[in-house]
């Protein structure tokens, strides 16, 4: 085993080169203190094993204008690197870390990634990875960015991406102005956490409406986040989560807001293909949950509790709703399947259908609430119930066997 300890004082660039052909199984530590220090790690070709710090030696780099670079050597046969980054810090400002690899790099780990300050930025990037996993990255601070990217692999995971503070992704660092952005690409791929928590994280540009919101997540291929995704934003003013999902058995859990504190947030998820499943949940006032859904077999349940919250539901194919349960209208209002409850005034709720064998329900309970859907199909069913003064319900069902239930 190759084994090097580096402590450096401010203003240094160190390159440190781990290179298979000598031999695998190195180790490095490195300290840097002051500002501008620069360090670039380098994994070779090779059957890899190479460990960058450990819970007790850590990278780390305190000061400003660092930053921390870690690539594979350039070379072919690098596949299933087994390569791990135990722990890496940034304290102070203006600060970067990044991490790339492609060529079918596998079993790659990045354990812990902590930024504490502003300004600073987090790229993590894998082309063609199989098996990789990304620990914990904590960004804390105001006005910093984040990325993670998996691309064309399987089996890669997201265990816990946190982002604290304010203003984040306000800028044009990363990909247009989003915060955090995470994207998978390809089969069985997983992201068990993501979290925004702050105020005034409210990008004001972008390329489209995925690339305008402070919380980004596109995950496209089958079989993604089948355990549990959750993707939180907690804080005041805008802070948005775009979710995006396109293949089959995707899963996502959507939490906003921990009290009337956390207004004008913004809630969007599309997914397409079969198996799909939501959880949206938002805490506070003027929200918004938008979520469209192409396939079958889909899941949904939006909760809103506070004022002037809308929530719209659009869903193209067939066993939707949670339960897929009712039977004779709607089994008088006992509610279940689908499940879409507001709980405040000013509530809006509208739902589509387009398919067979849909079962969904509505339940609003406070002033000035309204309801508008419309189903498509046969033998879909549906259940509304509004308690409180000035609610409007609006339902609309085409198509054979079907029942409706409205309880004002």
């Amino acid at each position: 085993m190759n084994f090097a300890k580096i402590a450096l004082a401010g203003g240094t660039a160190l390159t440190l080169s781990m290179t298979m052909a000598v031999a695998d199984g190195n180790e490095a530590y490195l300290t840097q203190d002051g500002a501008g220090n620069a360090a670039l790690v380098q994994q070779g070709a090779g059957p890899g094993g190479n460990r960058v710090g450990t819970a007790l030696n850590p990278i780390l780099q305190d000061g400003d204008n660092n930053s921390v670079r870690e690539t594979q050597a350039t070379g072919a046969g690098f596949s299933r690197g087994n390569n791990v980054i135990d722990a890496a810090t940034q304290l102070g400002n203006n600060n970067s870390f990044s991490s790339n690899y492609s060529n079918d790099a596998g079993d790659n780990l990045i354990d812990d990634v902590r930024q504490e300050g502003d300004l600073n930025v987090i790229s993590i990037g894998r082309n063609d990875s199989v098996d990789g996993t990304v620990g914990t990255v904590l960004q804390k601070g105001d006005r910093n960015y984040l990325t993670v990217t998996q691309q064309s692999g399987t089996g890669n995971t997201v265990a816990l991406i946190q982002m604290i503070g304010d203003r984040n992704g306000a800028g044009t660092v990363n990909a247009n102005n989003v915060g955090t952005r995470i994207i998978q690409s390809g089969n069985n791929n997983m992201i068990s956490e993501s979290t925004v928590i702050g105020s005034n994280n409210n990008p004001s540009a972008g390329n489209g409406p995925w690339d305008v919101n402070v919380h980004s997540i596109r995950q496209f291929g089958n079989d993604n986040g089948l355990i549990s995704s959750t993707a939180v934003t907690r804080g005041s003013n805008d802070n948005a989560i775009a979710v995006l999902q396109t293949g089959n058995g995707n899963n996502f859990d959507l939490k906003q807001g921990i009290d009337v504190t956390s207004t004008l947030n913004r809630m969007t998820l599309t997914q397409t293909g079969d198996g799909n499943a939501l959880d949206g949940v938002q805490y506070g006032s003027r929200n918004t949950i938008t979520a469209n859904k192409t396939g079958d077999f889909n899941m949904a349940q939006v909760e809103q509790y506070g004022d002037d919250n809308t929530a719209t539901l659009t869903i193209l194919g067939d066993f939707n709703g949670r339960n897929i349960g009712f039977t004779g209208n709607a089994v008088l209002l006992g509610l279940a399947s689908g499940d879409i409850m507001q709980n405040g005034a000013f509530n809006m709720a509208a739902l589509d259908i387009v398919g067979d064998s849909n079962a969904f329900a509505y339940d609003q309970d406070g002033d000035g609430n309204a309801i508008t859907g419309s189903i498509t199909g046969d033998m879909n069913q549906v259940a509304v119930a509004q308690t409180g003064n000035s609610n409007v319900a609006s339902f609309s069902q085409t198509g054979t066997g079907n029942n409706a239930a409205i309880s004002q």
